[in-house]
C-alpha cells in the first residue's frame, strides 16, 4: 500500500471488483437463493468486518486506521453482493456507517496532529495528503484549507532551505549578493513567517550565526593587520567595507549591537581617513607656504592648522602605515609652524597648549587643583594686559572657561571621593573650607558664593535631609487621619516647606551621590498622590509638591520653531526639566512599547537624569567610548552626550554656554519604524532645546542650524529666554517680540508659537 489512507471511493472500487469476481464465480447459485430468497452473505464475512472494527476502537493511529480500512472493504464487498439478491442486511449498513465516520474521524485527527507543525508537515507530506484526500470527497472546503496550508509550508520550507543552503556557502564565497538573496528571500516569506514564530526563530538564528562567523572573521584580519609594524588603515577600511556591504542588506533583520558597532568603527576609521585625504593636503599648503621666509604671518591661519593637528593627536599619533608615509610628516609640518609662532615667547598659544596639554593630563590630586589655580590666575592677569593680541586675547578667554570647568570637576570628584569614606560632619566642614580658599586665591566672588551654598546644601543632606524625610512620612501619616481643621492646616502647611526645603537640596545630593535620591523622590511623590483634603487644598498641595526634578508639563510654556524650509522642528523650554515616555502628557514623547509611560526625567539645568523604575532601563555612554551602562537612579550626566531609552532611542546631548540640546539620532524598534513612518519623520526631525534663564540663542537663516549668538552677525533670528520667550528678527530689521499664545509670529523662513 502506498499511502495509510485510501479514499472511500478506492476501497468501494476495490470491493466491487471483488464481488463481480464473486459473482461470476457461484452464477447457479445465486439463482436458487433469489427464488428461496436465502441471504447470499457468508456470516464469516460480517462477522470479520465487525471483529476489525473492533479491533480499531481498541488500538490508536494507523493500527486503527488499517482495521478500519480492512473492515470497509469487507463490508463494501457485502454491499456489493447484497444488491444483487432481494435480500436486504441491517447490520451490514450499520457496521458500514459506523466504520466510515470512525475512519473519517481517525483521518481528522491525524491531520491535525500534523498541520500545525511546519516540521511534521513537511516530513509527512505523503501521508498527509492521502489523509486529505479521503476529507475531500465529504467535506471540499474543509479540504482546501489544508491544502492550502500545506502550500503555504512548502513555500516557507523553500525559501528556508534557500536562505540555509546560503548561510553555509563558505566566507570566501558569501558576498553582499548573497545577503541581498537572502534578504529579498526573507521578506517575500516574512508575512508567512510570523505566523510561524519557531521557524522565523530558526532562520533568524542562522542568519546570525553566519553574519557572526563573518564578523568574527573580520575582527580576526583587523587584528592580523595591527600586528603589523606598520598597519594599514587602507586595509582596515576595506575589511571593514566589506563587512558592511555584507552586513547592511540584513539591518533590519539583526539588530545585534556587536554588528553595528563594527559599522560605527567604520565611520570612525573613515573619519580618520579623511584626516589624511582631506584636512593634510590643506596643512601641506600652510606648510609649503611658509618654508619660505615671509615678512608677515597670518597667525590665524597657523593657529588654526595646530589646533587641528591637536586635536586629532591621538590618530596621528598612531604609527599607521599611511601617516608614515605622509610628505612632509606631521613632526615636520608642527616644527616648522611652531617655529613661526615661537617668537611670541611666553605669549604663544602653542605654549599655552603645552600648559594646558600639561597640568589636564596629570594625575588628580591637591597639587593637579593648585596649578589649575595658578594658571586662572595668570589667564586673569593676561586678560587684563592690553599688549595682548585679540587672537591670543580670544583664546585666553577660552582657556580660563575651560579651565573653570576643569577646577569644578576637580573639586566635585574630590569632594566625591570625600563623602564615600564616610566621615564626620565636623571634617567634612574643615575640609570644605580648605576647598573654598581655592577660590578666595582666585578672587572669584561668585563662584566663592556658589561652592558657599553647595556647602550649605552639602551639610543639610548629611545631617538633616533623612530626618526630614521621615518626618515628612510620618507626618503625612498623621494628617491623613485627621478631620479638616485648622491643626491639619498648619500640619499641611509643615510638610509642604519641608518638601520644598528637601527639593532645593536634591539636585547638590544626586550631583555628590548622597542618599538614595531615588527613594526621596518617590517618597515625596506618594506622599502628594495619598494626601487627603479638601479639593481645593488638593490642588495647591499637588503644585507645591513638584520637585526640581518632577516637573508637570502643562505649568509651563513652550516655544515651537518650524522651520518652513527643511520641515524641521525646534522645541525650545523655559522649564528646568522635561519628561520622556511613552504617556502623550510627556515633554518628549517616544510612541514605542518598549518604553514606559513615565520613563525618565532630565534637569537640563543641573544635567541630572533619572529613571523612574522604567521596565526596560535608561542608559548612558562616555563620550569617548561606546559602552551602555544602565541608570539605577538618579545620575550627573555633565560629561555624557548619549543616552540610551529601553534600547529603543539613542538621543545626542550637547551642551553650550546659553543651552542644551536633545536630539534622537538612532531608533532601534524596527516595528515602530515601519508602522509609524510620519511620527518617526518628524521625531528625527526635531532638536529639542533647554534655554537658560536670561540665556539667548541664535537660528541662522540660512542653514536653520541653532548657534550661540555671535554680535557681528546681523542676520540670525534671536531669541531669548525672560521667563518668557522674547523673539528678534534681525534679518527683517523687526523690534524684539515678547511671545504669547494669541499671536503667531512669521518670518520669511520660520513659524513661531507657544504650544
Amino acid at each position: 500500500m502506498n499511502n495509510r489512507f485510501l479514499k472511500l471511493s478506492e476501497i468501494k472500487l476495490t470491493a466491487s471488483k471483488k464481488a463481480l469476481s464473486q459473482n461470476q464465480q457461484s452464477t447457479g447459485s445465486k439463482v436458487v437463493k433469489q427464488i428461496i430468497g436465502s441471504n447470499p452473505l457468508n456470516k464469516e464475512w460480517v462477522d470479520s468486518a465487525a471483529n476489525s472494527i473492533k479491533y480499531a476502537l481498541q488500538h490508536q493511529g494507523f493500527q486503527r486506521v488499517n482495521a478500519l480500512i480492512q473492515a470497509l472493504s469487507t463490508l463494501y464487498f457485502c454491499d456489493w453482493v447484497l444488491k444483487d439478491s432481494n435480500f436486504n442486511d441491517n447490520e451490514v449498513q450499520q457496521l458500514i456507517k459506523k466504520a466510515e465516520t470512525s475512519y473519517l474521524n481517525s483521518c481528522l485527527g491525524y491531520i491535525e496532529q500534523i498541520i500545525h507543525s511546519s516540521q511534521k508537515v513537511i516530513n509527512s507530506l505523503n501521508t498527509l495528503t492521502s489523509a486529505i484526500d479521503v476529507i475531500s470527497e465529504t467535506n471540499s472546503a474543509m479540504a482546501i484549507k489544508y491544502k492550502q496550508m500545506i502550500a503555504r509550508y512548502q513555500n516557507l520550507f523553500t525559501a528556508f532551505n534557500k536562505i540555509k543552503y546560503l548561510c553555509n556557502l563558505p566566507n570566501k564565497k558569501f558576498n553582499k549578493n548573497s545577503s541581498k538573496q537572502i534578504q529579498t528571500t526573507y521578506m517575500l516569506s516574512a508575512s508567512s513567517f510570523k505566523m510561524y514564530p519557531k521557524l522565523r526563530e530558526d532562520i533568524l538564528e542562522i542568519i546570525k550565526h553566519k553574519i557572526d562567523q563573518i564578523y568574527i572573521e573580520t575582527q580576526s584580519n583587523i587584528e592580523k593587520i595591527y600586528l603589523e609594524k606598520e598597519p594599514s588603515l587602507v586595509q582596515i577600511i576595506s575589511i571593514l567595507n566589506n563587512f558592511h556591504e555584507i552586513f547592511d542588506p540584513l539591518t533590519e533583520l539583526l539588530q545585534q549591537r556587536r554588528f553595528i558597532e563594527a559599522i560605527e568603527k567604520r565611520e570612525h576609521y573613515i573619519a580618520n581617513q579623511n584626516i589624511i585625504t582631506a584636512d593634510f593636503p590643506e596643512w601641506v599648503k600652510v606648510y609649503e607656504y611658509y618654508t619660505l621666509p615671509r615678512n608677515r604671518i597670518d597667525e590665524a591661519r597657523v593657529y588654526a592648522v595646530l589646533n587641528a593637528i591637536a586635536k586629532n593627536s591621538d590618530f596621528l599619533s598612531f604609527n599607521y602605515l599611511e601617516i608614515k608615509n605622509l610628505s612632509p610628516s606631521i613632526e615636520d609640518i608642527i616644527s616648522l609652524l611652531k617655529t613661526l609662532v615661537s617668537k611670541q615667547g611666553e605669549d604663544s598659544i602653542v605654549n599655552y597648549y603645552k600648559i594646558e596639554n600639561d597640568i589636564l593630563n596629570s594625575p588628580d590630586n591637591d597639587k593637579k587643583i593648585e596649578e589649575i589655580v595658578r594658571f586662572i590666575k595668570h589667564l586673569n592677569e593676561k586678560l587684563l594686559d592690553r599688549k595682548v593680541k585679540n587672537q591670543l586675547m580670544t583664546e585666553i578667554l577660552r582657556l580660563r572657561e575651560e579651565f573653570y570647568t576643569n577646577l569644578d570637576t576637580c573639586i566635585e570628584k574630590k569632594i566625591t571621593d570625600f563623602l564615600s569614606k564616610n566621615n564626620s560632619i565636623k571634617s567634612f566642614v574643615q575640609f570644605f573650607d580648605k576647598i573654598l580658599n581655592y577660590f578666595y586665591d582666585i578672587n572669584d566672588l561668585s563662584k566663592i558664593n556658589q561652592w558657599q551654598n553647595t556647602k550649605k546644601n552639602l551639610v543639610k543632606a548629611l545631617k538633616d535631609v533623612p530626618e526630614m524625610i521621615i518626618t515628612i512620612q510620618n507626618d503625612f501619616e498623621f494628617m491623613n487621619k485627621l478631620p479638616d481643621s485648622t491643626t491639619k492646616t498648619a500640619l499641611y502647611q509643615k510638610i509642604k516647606n519641608l518638601i520644598l526645603e528637601v527639593n532645593n537640596i536634591i539636585p547638590t545630593m544626586a550631583l555628590f551621590q548622597i542618599g538614595d535620591v531615588h527613594n526621596y523622590l518617590n517618597i515625596i511623590e506618594k506622599c502628594s498622590n495619598n494626601v487627603s483634603l479638601p479639593v481645593s487644598d488638593k490642588v495647591s498641595l499637588a503644585q507645591s509638591f513638584v520637585t526640581n526634578d518632577r516637573s508637570v508639563s502643562h505649568n509651563y510654556t513652550t516655544l515651537h520653531v518650524y522651520d518652513k524650509f527643511t520641515t524641521k522642528n525646534i522645541i525650545i523650554f523655559n522649564k528646568d526639566t522635561i519628561t520622556i515616555g511613552r504617556n502623550e502628557s510627556s515633554d518628549i514623547l517616544l510612541k514605542s512599547d518598549w518604553v514606559s509611560n513615565e520613563h525618565c526625567h532630565i534637569n537640563l539645568k543641573n544635567l541630572i537624569i533619572t529613571d523612574n523604575n522604567s521596565t526596560n532601563g535608561t542608559f548612558y555612554s562616555d563620550r569617548n567610548k561606546y559602552e551602555l551602562i544602565k541608570i539605577t537612579a538618579s545620575l550627573n550626566v555633565e560629561n555624557i552626550n548619549i543616552i540610551n531609552i529601553a534600547n529603543a532611542f539613542e538621543m545626542l546631548l550637547d551642551v553650550y554656554n546659553d543651552y542644551k540640546t536633545i536630539k534622537i539620532t538612532k531608533i532601534f524598534d524596527t516595528e515602530l519604524l515601519s508602522v509609524e513612518k510620519d511620527y518617526i519623520h518628524r521625531l528625527i526631525n526635531t532638536e529639542f532645546v533647554w534655554l537658560n534663564k536670561f540665556g539667548t540663542l541664535a537660528i541662522d537663516i540660512f542653514t536653520g542650524k541653532i548657534k550661540e549668538k555671535d554680535e557681528n552677525n546681523t542676520n540670525d533670528l534671536i531669541i531669548i529666554n525672560d521667563n518668557n520667550f522674547i523673539v528678534i528678527d534681525q534679518e527683517n530689521s523687526k523690534p524684539a517680540i515678547k511671545v504669547n499664545k494669541d499671536e503667531n509670529i512669521t518670518t520669511d523662513r520660520f513659524n513661531i508659537d507657544l504650544i
